[in-house]
């Protein structure tokens, strides 16, 4: 997949819940798609997703694919329209804590989604996802 500025773009969300949430958004603009994960802290149970690797304590709640996104603009949780089947998730996400938390400032990934139906599988990769609300 081609991650170049042209073809593609990240971006990331802090919001204080009843636990620390955090969106990541990766459109791939060529194939016209948008994954968003759902990551929280402190986990509270089993990861619906454990095949990606998290800093200790952070769990992948959700993982959303949709079509038809142009850009990391939209709204940070995309409706059930319109979703892919995601039938599992695989990779490692890694980041820079904001100084005396665990509260991620910058991000890196490398996700691999499986789903039910065609495509197959879908391969996201970012570096230096820059989360908003967070190391101010």
């Amino acid at each position: 997949m081609n991650v170049s500025a042209d073809t593609s773009c990240a971006s990331g969300d802090y919001e204080i819940v009843s636990r620390d949430r955090v969106y990541v958004h990766h459109a791939d603009l060529a194939a016209n798609r948008r994954l968003t994960l759902y990551l929280t802290w402190p986990t509270q149970s089993d990861p619906r997703y454990a095949g990606v690797e998290l800093p200790e304590l952070w769990a992948l709640l959700d993982v959303a694919l949709t079509g038809d996104m142009r850009d990391c603009t939209e709204p940070r949780t995309p409706g059930a329209e319109g979703r892919y089947p995601v039938t599992g998730a695989t990779g490692i996400m890694s980041w820079e804590t904001e100084p005396n938390t665990g509260i991620p400032c910058v991000i890196d990934m490398d996700i691999a989604v499986t789903l039910d139906g065609e495509p197959a599988t879908e391969r996201f990769q970012a570096k230096g996802v820059v989360v908003d609300n967070t190391c101010l």
